[in-house]
């Protein structure tokens, strides 16, 4: 009997424990109904609860509120992710592991197992696929292989990411910070249109810590 009462008072107080863990907060409209979340993983645009596999997505607006600056600091998107920055050269060279599959270091002859696509762009190498996250239109991890969508070395899975686009209008924006060991950055968008028919859209990204500097500039014209 005295067992029995033990076993009673402690189920007790491991559920009173639980129902007091927070609880995270459903995205909810301003009507209470649950806000589309919508995903190009399938080269098309549907909601997220229609995709059929596992995948998370990130909206600009959230990224925007994470202050990332850049998909290291996005990796909280999911589980079973892990993105690292190896410090093996400018721009980045990206470790992403998806359930436990990647490469820890640079391999200038394989391509990644868990990569990184940009509008649609297969990122064949870890090198360069740590993307500045001012310039981000949405982001998506896709757990588990996906050959079907995006070649036969997509074993662990792939980071789906959407840019920004030319608006053609007057405008832009810039970002900058300091971190560690002396490390400064500044990112920075600019659009405008020439004439009725041309967006250009300009970004620029600069790094600075203790004695290296790196520069990039990418451009897009619509």
């Amino acid at each position: 009997m005295k067992i029995g009462s033990r076993k009673t008072v402690l189920s007790a107080a491991v559920l009173a424990a639980l129902t007091a863990l927070p609880v995270a907060p459903v995205a909810l409209g301003q009507d209470g109904v649950l806000e589309e979340v919508v995903v190009t993983s399938r080269k098309r645009t549907e909601n997220l609860q229609d995709v059929g596999f596992a995948v998370s997505a990130l909206t600009k607006s959230e990224i925007e509120g994470q202050f990332a600056r850049d998909i290291t600091d996005l990796a909280n998107i999911s589980p079973n992710i892990v993105i690292d920055d190896t410090a093996q050269g400018p721009g980045g060279v990206a470790a992403i592991f998806i359930r436990g599959i990647g490469w820890p270091t640079l391999k200038r002859t394989l391509t990644p197992r868990s990569p990184v696509v940009v509008d649609n762009m297969f990122i064949g190498s870890n090198a360069g696929s740590l993307l500045r996250s001012i310039d981000l239109e949405g982001m998506e991890v896709l757990r588990g292989p996906q050959g079907t969508l995006f070649g036969r070395n997509t074993i662990g899975g792939a980071i789906n990411i959407t840019r920004s686009r030319p608006t053609g209008e007057l405008g832009g924006k810039v970002r900058v910070g300091y971190e560690n060991y002396d490390t400064f950055y500044a990112d920075g968008i600019f659009n405008f249109g020439i004439g009725e028919n041309l967006a250009v859209k300009l970004s620029a990204a600069k790094r600075d810590q203790q004695e290296d500097t790196t520069v990039t500039i990418m451009w897009a014209v619509m």
